[in-house]
């Protein structure tokens, strides 16, 4: 597969996280902008996928 195309799928929790970096983005808050600060730390490429989502 194509690594640029196609990234590593983990189960069902995807779409949840996704939700989750939404909700935290819309509150806009300093522990909404420090908890993605952290999530971003985690260097998940999920987690990088569902950020730039909604930049």
């Amino acid at each position: 597969m194509n690594k640029e195309t196609f990234r590593p799928y983990e189960d069902e929790l995807e779409s949840t996280l996704r939700k989750c970096v939404q909700t935290v983005k819309t509150i806009d808050s300093e522990k909404s902008t420090a908890a993605l600060k952290r999530l971003k730390e985690l260097n998940n490429e999920n987690v990088e996928y569902a950020l730039d989502m909604y930049k």
